[in-house]
């Protein structure tokens, strides 16, 4: 097979691995609507129910007086592996994670329009649904945890064996009971979620939760992995823009004339047409440059968390570095939800097709060279 076929296949191949990484990220971006943190001390259900209604009532005092104190959205939840669901009519049973959730449980799956989520009931995933009732469309069905019933009050896609339960006064009444029977109990609370939409970056979130209500949390840095899984899949497209436009500077150079013989009309003309063909390809490669820096910056935003407030500060790289160590130790270690694991391995997805993708437009690239020396070589002998 010849050079500049199998050039032309691995360029090919790279240019389709970046385009299904790109879907993957994006999708994963669009998902990631907050910020996760890990509570360094777990709280037991009613303690995390009782920050939430003291959240709530903040935040509605606040609107009403119109009040310039800081508040913020937020919900608290846990998760509790493993746990039998079952269908009271005709006992079909499955297995599931069980997120408590303490606060609006829509704050944690944002985008999915479901119902009211601050009172009682629960949401199930599509697949479970289906498992328990034959159909994903089971809004007003009940399903049995433990002996206690909650009718379905929405169904959640693009996650699977997740009930999410929004956890009220009276059922952390009804199973009180229960759990002091048992020497300890698993269904703590560890995690806050707080939506972008409160208009607070992540630092200053923390910072909120920690002086508002003594919330001390390490926070679960998913942008640092969609910013890294972002520039593994821009690569492939810097590759190419920079062979086009280098491209198309020597084009440039070479249609520029230096010299020419002004005596000749057809000189003249030709001067002119290369001229106009030059001048073509610089607004094009001014156009594609333009193009390029949308996409690249689009794909690379920089938080503020990570700029200095002064450039000669040197130790911020230093301790921003060792900071953000410790959050990727803290996500890939810590206890995760099934919305962060989607958005995790959708990132994982786009980070290994962009290292493939890259590997083959370097394949490629060797290819292409290789195939224009041997050109080269053929071309001296011939004259030779």
């Amino acid at each position: 097979m010849r050079q500049g076929i199998k050039a032309a296949i691995c360029f090919l191949a790279a240019v389709l691995l970046t385009f299904a990484g790109l879907d993957r990220w994006y999708g994963a971006a669009k998902e990631n609507r907050g910020y996760s943190f890990l509570l360094e001390d777990p709280l037991s259900l009613d303690e995390a129910l009782e920050l939430a209604e003291q959240n709530q009532k903040a935040l509605e005092k606040a609107k009403e007086e119109e009040a310039s104190e800081e508040g913020i959205e937020f919900v608290l939840w846990g998760q509790q592996e493993g746990q039998i669901l079952s269908e009271p009519d005709y006992g079909k049973r499955t297995e599931a994670d069980i997120l408590y959730c303490s606060g609006d449980a829509n704050l944690l799956f944002a985008g999915q329009n479901l119902a009211d989520g601050n009172g009682g009931g629960c949401f199930l995933d599509e697949e479970t649904a289906l498992k328990l009732f034959g159909t994903a469309n089971a809004e007003g069905r009940e399903v049995k945890l433990q002996e206690k019933t909650f009718r379905v009050k929405g169904i959640l896609t693009g996650i699977s064996s997740t009930m999410a339960i929004s956890v009220t006064r009276q059922w952390i009444t009804e199973n009180t009971v229960q759990t002091n029977e048992n020497s300890q109990d698993e269904r703590s609370i560890d995690h806050i979620y707080v939506p972008k939409s409160c208009g607070k970056t992540a630092a200053e979130a923390g910072t909120l939760l920690r002086n508002s209500y003594g919330l001390n949390g390490q926070m679960m840095d998913m942008e640092l992995l969609i910013g890294i899984s972002g520039a593994l899949l821009l690569f492939v497209p810097m590759g190419l823009y920079l062979t086009y436009a280098a491209w198309a500077f020597r084009e440039i150079r070479r249609g520029t004339p230096i010299r020419t013989n002004r005596s000749s009309k057809g000189s003249r003309r030709k001067e002119a047409e290369s001229l106009g063909l030059a001048a073509a390809q610089a607004l094009l490669l001014a156009a594609v440059t333009w193009m390029a820096c949308r996409f690249f910056l689009g794909i690379l935003q920089i938080p503020a968390d990570y700029l200095p407030t002064k450039w000669s500060d040197f130790s911020f790289w230093s301790s921003l570095f060792r900071e953000k160590a410790e959050n990727i130790r803290i996500l890939l270690g810590g206890e995760k939800g099934a919305m962060e694991w989607k958005v995790l391995e959708q990132l994982g997805e786009a980070a290994i097709l962009g290292a493939l993708a890259f590997l083959l437009f370097l394949a490629g690239r060797i290819a292409f060279l290789k195939g224009k020396k041997t050109r080269e070589e053929k071309t001296a002998n011939r004259t030779s």
